[in-house]
């Protein structure tokens, strides 16, 4: 038998194939996709329940977090919505206990080519990062060792997509006002997760969105933060 692993995987905009690779390589461990899984798009929940099947035969499961680019209804929680047994779209500010690994997961993101798509189809409104003003509760009595985001503090990492967003800032007016009011949003989470940080250890944070790779470390007050951005189709073995 295989050992089990816990493992991050990067966007792959309904390219499934880094999950069946994946599969092949592992049995009874976790797989955690940060977002733009691409659900909600064409004839993804026929791959799915194909993907599912393969992922059952070795008891393998996959955590979906909320991208940009996935419909948010299939994230809400609601039952329609978890129809398979072994791939899970994770409700945003839930804390996942995979084998002793207590993992907060909180999607969301603003697709900046939004004014070439069509809403509701590639598109949808509350696509967007959202803060919960319940999240210091939930943190309260859960000292997370990961922290999973679709998308990052920008200015930590350069102004990634820089270009794109000259690109698209000249078609849409309100584009670059609502990528600051996202990153505000973002702080509010990071700071909600420094505030409740308590043993002094090191967490790790991944996300995506960036279509590149970022390694960024910090420390405060003895916490260290190791800050791990995933390319399209990248597989990040934890453990």
């Amino acid at each position: 038998m295989q050992n089990k692993t816990l493992t991050f995987l990067g966007d792959i905009h309904g390219g499934l194939d880094r999950i069946y690779h994946w599969q092949n390589l592992n049995e009874g461990s976790n797989l955690i996709q940060v977002g733009d899984f691409g659900i909600g798009f064409s004839d993804m929940v026929t791959r799915c329940q194909r993907l599912n099947t393969v992922l059952s035969a070795k008891d393998n499961h996959v955590y979906v977090v909320r991208g940009n680019h996935d419909m948010p209804r299939w994230f809400s929680g609601e039952d329609v919505f978890n129809r398979f047994s072994h791939i899970h779209f994770v409700k945003d500010n839930t804390i996942l206990d995979l084998d002793g690994t207590k993992i907060l997961c909180i999607g969301g993101g603003i697709s900046i080519d939004r004014v070439e798509r069509v809403i509701d189809n590639g598109y949808w409104k509350d696509e967007i990062l959202k803060y919960d003003d319940n999240l210091p509760e939930i943190l309260v009595n859960v000292d997370v060792d990961v922290v999973v985001t679709h998308i990052f503090d920008s200015t930590k990492i350069g102004l990634a997509k820089g270009d794109l967003v000259d690109y698209y800032a000249a078609k849409d007016s309100f584009l670059r006002h609502d990528l600051t009011k996202e990153l505000g949003v973002f702080r509010q989470v990071d700071n909600a997760v420094k505030a409740a940080a308590k043993a002094h250890k090191v967490r790790h944070w991944f996300f995506g969105h960036y279509h590149q790779t970022f390694r960024i470390f910090e420390e405060q007050d003895g916490n260290g933060f190791n800050y791990i951005g995933l390319t399209i189709g990248e597989l990040y073995e934890l453990r």
